[in-house]
Formats: structure tokens, C-alpha cells, sequence
């Protein structure tokens, strides 16, 4: 997927302009570890590790935010949510700043949609990102996994 926003079709040519591409959206994603780390300190939770690491295959940042769990469930979603937040502001930054340079070929429209695409994929309950997190707190399951897991072979293997 970030091959086909940093592709030519989306303003992304030569290497410069790749390079460009991939920095500014490794600080995205740092911004938006930064989002939640900040949000965690802002409620006195003891934030020990920024790291980098694989989700399955697939290369992710992220905020060790094990302490989380002394909070209360309004406080670990806005922990959670404020990631998305950051990314949020940042994608208005991008895309105002794709109308400025508008008659030029840029890279602020093609990290524009690839911001978006992030987002959506953190807000997905289905995953652990994220949207997993808030559904847990917003249904108040610690083990919000595990529960519907059992809850689909029930379902639909029996």
C-alpha cells in the first residue's frame, strides 16, 4: 500500500521525492507514537519504551504502555485515541498544504491518502491497534480477543 501512495501516479517521482515520501511519513508514525506517549505522561503513566518491531510481517513503532492498565477505562481511551488525533491534525496540515502546492507536483496528496488509509486501519476493532484497544475499554473487556474468539466458535463451529 505506501508503494502504490509513493507511486508516480500520486506525484512521487525520482528518488528525491521517495525519500521525502518515506521521511516524512516515518514521522508521521513517530508523531503518532509521540501522541500517545504524551497522553500517557499527561496522566501519570510511566512510559519506559519507544521501539520499533513487527506486527505480524509487517514493520510498526510502537509505546510500550503496559502501566495503562491502573487507569480507568475514559482515561486509557484517550491514551489510545490520541495517536489517531495526532495523525488526525496532521492529515489537515497535509492536505491544506496539498491546495497551497496545488498546480505542482507533490508528495502532501499522496501522504494526504496514505495518512487516511492509516487511520482507518487503526480504527479497525479486528486488529490490535488501536481501534481493538477502545472497543475493549468501551465494552470493558480486558480480554476483548480471547472473548470473541470463543464467541465465534461457539457460533459457528458447533
Amino acid at each position: 500500500m505506501v508503494i502504490y501512495f509513493s507511486s508516480e501516479d500520486y506525484g512521487v517521482n525520482g528518488v528525491y521525492e521517495k525519500t521525502l515520501f518515506f521521511l516524512m511519513l516515518f514521522i508521521i508514525l513517530f508523531l503518532h507514537e509521540l501522541g500517545h506517549a504524551f497522553a500517557a505522561r499527561k496522566y501519570h503513566v510511566d512510559v519506559r519504551e519507544l521501539g520499533f518491531g513487527f506486527y505480524f510481517i509487517v514493520p510498526v513503532l510502537y509505546v510500550n504502555l503496559n502501566e495503562i492498565w491502573k487507569l480507568n477505562n475514559f482515561k486509557r481511551i484517550i491514551i489510545n485515541l490520541s495517536g489517531i488525533f495526532v495523525q488526525f491534525f496532521l492529515g489537515l496540515v497535509l492536505f491544506f498544504l496539498s491546495l497551497i502546492f496545488k498546480n505542482q507536483e507533490n508528495i502532501f496528496i499522496s501522504l494526504f491518502n496514505l495518512n487516511l488509509f492509516i487511520i482507518i486501519i487503526n480504527l479497525n476493532p479486528f486488529l490490535k491497534f488501536d481501534g481493538y484497544w477502545v472497543l475493549s475499554d468501551i465494552l470493558n473487556e480486558n480480554n476483548f480477543m480471547g472473548k470473541s474468539n470463543s464467541m465465534f466458535f461457539i457460533l459457528f463451529l458447533l
